[in-house]
């Protein structure tokens, strides 16, 4: 069981604490552009896995390097498919690959937000102003419940706080 600790603050680390939030404060911007530019480098690898993106590529392969397939292989089905109607299928992947850019590019911005913003809370001092149980040595056994201060007013061990 921890008891209540308010933060005391050191007078002599309290500037580095100050310049060390006001850094990541800083910092946070960068981390969410650089997230956001990594994910728009990684769009053209996850635009590849969808399978019209996958089409519209094996088919311009195919037009400027010519590969004889089987006649009833799965390529060879896809790239007639595709063949039907060349400008549609480059339309649709063409697209896909946009809105790929995009999500990839907010995606990571978002990843960018969320470790910039557990650094920050990382580096705040917390204040404890109830009991609370240790969470790193607490088993939840129950075996302290009647070391908690408001079971101890009920019980009528203990005069409530007024």
């Amino acid at each position: 069981m921890r008891e209540p600790a308010p933060s005391a603050a050191n007078p002599k680390w309290l500037g580095a604490e100050r310049k060390r939030l006001a850094w990541l404060l800083a910092l946070l911007p960068v981390l969410v552009v650089a997230g956001g530019w990594a994910g728009a480098k990684l769009s053209p690898m996850f635009a590849q896995l969808h399978p019209d993106v996958a089409l519209a590529e094996r088919y311009a392969l195919q037009q400027n390097h010519p590969v004889q397939f089987g006649l009833m292989t799965p390529e060879s089905l896809s790239l007639q498919r595709a063949a039907e109607d060349p400008k549609a299928v480059l339309k649709v992947a063409a697209d896909l690959r946009h809105r790929f850019d995009l999500a990839c590019g907010l995606f990571g911005g978002w990843i960018g937000l969320v470790i910039g913003l557990k650094l920050v809370s990382l580096s705040l001092r917390p204040s404890r102003t109830d009991y609370e149980p240790d969470r790193g040595a607490c088993l939840a056994c129950a075996r302290c419940f009647t070391a908690c201060p408001n079971e101890r007013v009920r019980l009528g061990l203990m005069p409530a706080a007024s």
